[in-house]
């Protein structure tokens, strides 16, 4: 194992030499390349225990050291004895049969010599055990050494040539992507292995023939409009609190007069009334007073200060960021579309899909001609999955009407709720049923939003164009782009 780990620790250092760029501008990949080491290094020492071409020589002696040499038979030391010359003749190293042949005489001579039930019993057959086993687990253990080297630099070189393919076209098409303004570290994925060189090398000439297309990337550029934040501003009601000190009567404070009362308190009464103390006659009258609180005295009472909680309601204008919706992209494959319009198709469908997803978007895919086949990135985002689906065509004729019934019908559900739409077509097709332009135009009411990319020059003139909010055409043999805004009258 130690061996399998000086490779891995080598192979780990001269990798992150020759592509710390990569590293650098997708940071996840080094990590996955650990996790890609440490598998090799598991596999590798597996392979060499369980495939070393004497692992049944190897039991052998194990079963052979297992035993008590001091009890050991004669017909068990030469059974080890001839195992040992079947592995010598295997390695093709010398058996020493001088040696072997005769100290094995030997011992069979002593044993009817000087002990007749054939137990070994001397020092010397002993001795005899001991070196045979030691011979045997030296030579196993030369012929490992070599096997495991050989064995090891073969699967270092096999491992070593398909990760560095893989890293040398990463890093070719993290250019490609940087130039095209799409993070690219989400959709790297090398710690599943489904990363397949054949579909990095399509993604390497797809990004390729974009970067080498000024008009397709202007194109791209305008499409971009799918991907930007919105904003858009609501009116909020905000309610600010605030406290204020403010006066109150206390009836427990005697600060200050404010009038006269009858009651019994004689420290607040009337001068007049304590005068009737001053006769013993008309003491009984004050007496009877007092009994009944009907004392004239002086009503007393004070303030103190209290904290009120007041509360005000205003409304302001916010600035907020519109959340943008899933998308779903229509690509149409049929026959009309060969050459440099389906191509032109699936890069602007390979683009924006990655667009949708570095911002967090589902996007949902609809391959069409005369019928679909769909792909849903929602479900988990998977690079060789979008690029076999975009090398599917179909070449048949065209109907759109399955497409955009499948696309109207995603838009009905919570996960492509006030989906964008974009179809991208030669448009030679015949016009939309009214039952789809209705259902077209209640999702338009509910926030739904409806784009066309025309690819090629012939597309038909009485098409459909108040279906759609924006439409673009991209003409491949001039690079030229017309953008149109579509009459939305119908629906307002």
């Amino acid at each position: 194992m130690r061996k399998v780990d000086d490779y891995m620790n080598s192979m780990r250092a001269n990798i992150h030499d020759d592509f710390q760029s990569v590293f650098k501008h997708a940071p996840n990949l080094a990590l996955q390349v650990e996790e890609r080491l440490t598998t090799w290094a598991n596999k590798s020492h597996r392979h060499c225990i369980l495939e070393f071409p004497h692992y049944e020589a190897q039991n052998e002696l194990n079963v052979f050291k297992t035993l008590d040499f001091d009890s050991l038979t004669i017909e068990q030391y030469e059974l080890a004895l001839n195992q040992y010359k079947v592995l010598c003749s295997k390695s093709n190293v010398n058996y020493n049969n001088n040696f072997w042949d005769n100290d094995l005489a030997s011992i069979k001579h002593d044993a009817v010599t000087l002990s007749p039930n054939g137990v070994m019993g001397t020092s010397n057959l002993v001795t005899s055990v001991n070196l045979l086993a030691n011979e045997w687990e030296k030579l196993l253990s030369l012929q490992y050494e070599q096997w495991e080297l050989e064995q090891i630099s073969l699967l270092r070189k096999k491992f070593l040539n398909g990760l560095i393919e893989k890293l040398k076209l990463i890093d070719e098409m993290l250019g490609l992507l940087r130039s095209l303004g799409i993070e690219p570290g989400f959709l790297l994925d090398l710690s599943s292995g489904t990363l397949k060189l054949n579909n990095l090398s399509r993604v390497k000439s797809l990004l390729q023939q974009i970067s080498n297309d000024e008009g397709v990337k202007r194109l791209l550029d305008l499409l971009g409009r799918l991907n930007q934040t919105e904003k858009s501003e609501k009116i909020e009601s905000v309610t600010h609190s605030f406290i204020q000190k403010s006066a109150v009567t206390d009836v427990n404070s005697k600060e200050e007069i404010i009038g006269v009362k009858l009651s019994k308190d004689i420290e607040h009464a009337l001068p007049s009334e304590l005068a009737l103390l001053s006769d013993i006659e008309t003491s009984i009258l004050f007496d009877l007073k007092y009994v009944e609180s009907s004392l004239m005295c002086f009503e007393m009472s004070g303030q103190q200060l209290v904290d009120e909680e007041f509360e005000i309601e205003e409304a302001l204008a916010v600035d907020e960021d519109e959340q943008k919706g899933p998308v779903i992209i229509c690509i149409d494959t049929s026959g009309s579309m060969q050459g440099a319009p389906e191509t032109v198709a699936k890069a602007v469908a390979f683009v924006m899909s990655l667009k949708a997803q570095s911002k967090n978007r589902d996007c949902y895919i609809i391959n069409f001609s005369t019928s679909i086949n769909t792909l849903d990135l929602s479900k988990g985002f998977s690079l060789d999955k979008l690029t076999d689906f975009l090398s599917m065509s179909f070449h048949g004729g065209t109907d759109v009407g399955p497409a955009i019934s499948h696309a109207l019908h995603l838009m009905t559900e919570n996960t492509y709720n006030k989906a964008d739409l974009l179809i991208v077509s030669d448009f030679v097709m015949r016009n939309l049923p009214k039952n789809q332009l209705d259902s077209i135009s209640e999702l338009k009411q509910c926030g739904n939003k409806f784009f066309s990319l025309v690819v090629g020059d012939c597309y038909l003139s009485e098409r459909i164009r108040e279906v759609f909010d924006q439409e673009w055409i991209y003409n491949p043999q001039h690079a030229s782009i017309s953008e149109l805004v579509a009459i939305n009258s119908w629906i307002d």
